[in-house]
């Protein structure tokens, strides 16, 4: 018998003869792994990995800039000139976050995170429903805006992943809406988006269309084929200098364009993401 066999057979009859330590060793050992796996997992997603969305690259966030912030939302009136106006893009979106409260008749009443969005945010990103439809051009407007879609997590959390789900109507806020649609799992990204239960049109009036008054959009598109961000940077600081020029409330505003992947932690995020991942390398 080798050195290296005995060697291990002692080892056995150590860690059997001393139960209580070796259940804390390979408790401890499984938790390190796991943190350890845990943590590469989310910094793989922020620094490397790809969105879940076709050609995500294309992907890009549009911020309002000022001397006083690089990152401010915009007002409608700014999204509608820019989404209209622009070069560079195959589509713009404009979303919003908001609360619903769901009210079912014997059912504990819950808060839902929704997400309010224009009409090119899921032909935006480009996944089809897992059940059912998105939404139709005409539920964008003001009173047929009475539709949601369900996040996956939601569905089966509260409804027990019910294949019937569609067409089904529950109570938000004390109205009827109806389910026309469940996105697939992993849609709603939580590291990009947070946590979501339900999608819902974002309807506009005439006049709320014009309103620059009230900045609280987020703005995205995807980039048309072959324009590249720096690129589509420049066109896009050209058209909200000649915005600003016919709106005196634009007045000392630009835009700037970023990854959507890069845009979902600051700088600050991403230099202790990197300091993190490098730990983590010398440690293991």
């Amino acid at each position: 018998m080798t050195s290296a066999s005995q060697d291990l057979r002692y080892s056995l009859r150590m860690l059997l003869k001393h139960k209580g330590f070796t259940v804390v060793s390979v408790l401890t050992l499984a938790l390190g792994i796991g943190i350890n796996a845990a943590m590469f997992s989310v910094l793989n997603t922020f620094l490397f990995g790809s969105l879940p969305y076709p050609q995500s690259e294309r992907l890009v966030r549009v911020w309002r800039t000022s001397p006083h912030s690089q990152t401010w939302p915009h007002s409608a009136g700014n999204f509608f000139d820019q989404r209209e106006q622009n070069t560079v893009f195959e589509r713009m979106s404009a979303y919003n976050y908001t609360t619903r409260n769901l009210t079912e008749p014997g059912q504990t009443a819950e808060r839902l995170r929704s997400l309010a969005a224009t009409a090119d945010f899921f032909p935006l990103l480009g996944v089809p429903p897992a059940h059912g439809r998105l939404f139709k051009p005409e539920e964008f407007e003001p009173g047929a805006d009475n539709v949601i879609v369900l996040s996956d997590g939601f569905w089966a959390r509260r409804f027990g992943s019910d294949p019937n789900i569609v067409g089904r109507k529950i109570q938000l806020d004390g109205k009827s809406v109806e389910v026309v649609g469940v996105m697939p799992p992993g849609f709603e990204h939580p590291l990009l988006w947070g946590p979501l239960d339900i999608w819902q049109p974002m309807a506009f009036t005439p006049e709320g269309k014009t309103n620059r008054g009230t900045n609280y959009l987020s703005l995205f598109g995807r980039l048309k084929p072959g324009v590249s961000i720096q690129q589509a940077n420049e066109s896009m600081v050209t058209l909200a200098a000649n915005i600003g020029q016919k709106n005196s409330s634009n007045v000392g505003e630009s835009v700037r364009l970023e990854p959507l992947q890069r845009s979902m932690s600051d700088t600050i995020g991403r230099t202790v993401m990197w300091f993190t991942l490098a730990w983590q390398v010398l440690c293991c």
